[in-house]
């Protein structure tokens, strides 16, 4: 048999199975991604530890492009090689338009893989399985072009890489269309929606769920289980209650955006943090490994406001979010708040600190927490986007109520 012939196979089968394999875990991804956007947390066996959690990178900013999940980019570049392949194997007027786009395609799919794992290694401290496997498809399907180049025609021609493209493209945009046209009738409400009752036309009302929760907030030590921390005006119109977790990616940026909202403000909100962590070692909810340093950073935290610094610490804690572990944490709780190698140990063994912690997980479960964070504006809770400019809005509409 002609040895092109073979290599033509060899590159054809092999780049289809990792198009397909592509495409499937894309599809994973995009599930898991909608869950957690749902449930504020999964049960997918793809989250091992602190170190491999797609929940965590789920929950980051990068998880999304224009409002896409990355999911859902890789579903429509992964079909995209597919249809292209399929294209230049079974009509052979294309064969050279559809292999050229392919060509150009396949380095863009490595490319992008760097970066996104670069972030995952530099920014987020945390990597996510499927990720890694959209990422081994991406770098297999360079090798196998790689090795097989012959197969491909020369020599490359503009015209050619840009019919082929626009196949590419098309796609591209039918599988964007059909994952909006897909979340939209979901989010459709229906006649016998709770939110029909709410006013006609207020979209900010349509952000905040009717039912109003009395969220009680602990003003001093010997209140309940402990101070809440707080910042803003006591007598403030406007009250945003923030349930969290110092290690979820989702509550870092939230917690910029909130504090642009204080600075913004000022004394007409009162913002108040209450501890939601994502780990097993104080919420009974949690039943796996998921955020094992979380606790610890709250308890350490809840102390360091003992000394007047908890939102020094707190602030700190989630800026430098990927580099949470026992050792930093213990240090920055000395050089941020402002305690001493006793205070810390005794900290993470307090008895009444853990139970103030616990009060607030409880608390959450009362008020349908179902994902951190979660937040409430004069106890409702709030669905919308969690941008200075969108929180701000609400703060607008309710100071004029």
């Amino acid at each position: 048999m002609d040895s092109l012939l073979i290599e033509k196979k060899r590159f054809f089968y092999s780049s289809v199975l990792l198009a397909i394999l592509g495409c499937a875990i894309s599809i994973y991804a995009t599930s898991h991604h909608i869950q957690l956007k749902s449930r504020g947390t999964t049960d997918y066996s793809c989250n091992i530890n602190d170190t491999f959690s797609c929940d965590s990178v789920a929950q980051s900013q990068y998880s999304e492009l224009f409002g896409v999940p990355m999911g859902v980019w890789g579903l429509s570049y992964f079909a995209s090689l597919l249809l292209l392949l399929l294209l230049g194997r079974f009509v052979p007027k294309n064969f050279n338009e559809s292999l050229q786009a392919y060509t150009v395609m396949v380095p863009l799919g490595v490319a992008v893989s760097i970066v996104l794992g670069g972030i995952s290694l530099f920014s987020l401290g945390t990597f996510c399985i499927s990720c890694i496997g959209v990422y081994f498809c991406c770098f297999a399907l360079a090798l196998v072009l790689y090795i097989d180049r012959d197969v491909i025609p020369a020599p490359m021609q503009i015209k050619q890489v840009g019919n082929g493209e626009v196949v590419a493209i098309l796609l591209v945009t039918v599988c964007i269309f059909g994952y909006n046209k897909l979340v939209s009738s979901n989010q459709e409400p229906s006649s016998n929606d709770i939110s029909s009752t709410l006013p006609k036309g207020s979209g900010i009302e349509r952000m905040l769920l009717p039912e109003v929760f009395s969220i009680k907030i602990d003003k001093n030590n010997y209140s309940g289980y402990g101070v809440d921390y707080r910042k803003g005006g006591a007598d403030a119109k406007v009250v945003i209650t923030e349930f969290a977790d110092f290690q979820c990616p989702g509550c870092a940026q939230a917690s910029k955006e909130l504090s642009k909202v204080f600075e913004l403000y000022g004394d007409r909100v009162l913002i108040v943090f209450k501890n939601y962590p994502l780990d097993k070692k104080c919420n009974p909810g949690i039943q796996r490994v998921m955020h094992e340093h979380a606790c610890d950073a709250a308890s350490l935290a809840r102390c360091a406001g003992e000394k007047g610094k908890f939102w020094e610490l707190h602030d700190h804690i989630f800026s430098n979010q990927g580099e949470i572990d026992e050792h930093n944490l213990k240090s920055w709780a000395k050089s941020i708040g402002g305690l001493n190698d006793q205070e810390i140990e005794r900290c993470l063994k307090s008895p009444d600190v853990l139970a103030k912690i616990r009060d607030d997980i409880n608390q959450g479960h009362q008020f349908n927490v179902d994902s951190t964070p979660t937040i409430y504006f004069n106890g409702r809770k709030y669905l919308g986007g969690r941008s200075e400019t969108q929180l701000s809005q609400v703060v607008d509409y309710l100071l004029t109520q």
